[in-house]
């Protein structure tokens, strides 16, 4: 395996344990303000995806632009969403199904993005930020 695609992967982890914290603080808080569990996630995975681009913009795939660029940030949502379904759904039967994961919503939220991870790595190295060089 090469050493820079290694490199991408521990960062794009690094980038994933920070945006993790993220979506866990705004998901716990949505479900306190709104009691739905589903627009609760679609809201926190959504901003999440946000926060991803940016910090994967910025320190993962330094190179890959020089601005930020909607274009390029839909571009970026797009390849998000299966891992986001992915990492929706098994955060929702989880907590949902599983007593004492339903009673942390962190747990749920955690088990959702390592389920939705892998997918969310290779759209962004192999579709967004792959070098066209």
């Amino acid at each position: 395996m090469p050493y820079g695609f290694l490199l991408k992967a521990v960062k794009f982890g690094c980038v994933g344990c920070v945006v993790y914290l993220y979506d866990t603080l705004a998901f716990t808080l949505l479900l306190g303000l709104m009691e739905n569990s589903v627009i609760a996630r679609v809201i926190s995975v959504a901003s999440a995806i946000l926060l991803s681009w940016i910090i994967n913009h910025t320190f993962t795939y330094r190179y890959a632009w020089r601005e930020l660029e909607v274009q390029k940030f839909a571009t970026f949502f797009v390849s998000q969403l299966p891992g986001a379904m992915i990492n929706a759904i098994t955060t929702l039967v989880t907590l949902h199904g599983i007593a004492f994961v339903g009673e942390r919503p962190w747990l749920a939220v955690a088990i959702g993005s390592l389920a939705g991870m892998i997918s969310n790595f290779t759209m962004a190295h192999h579709f967004v930020f792959s070098r066209k060089d």
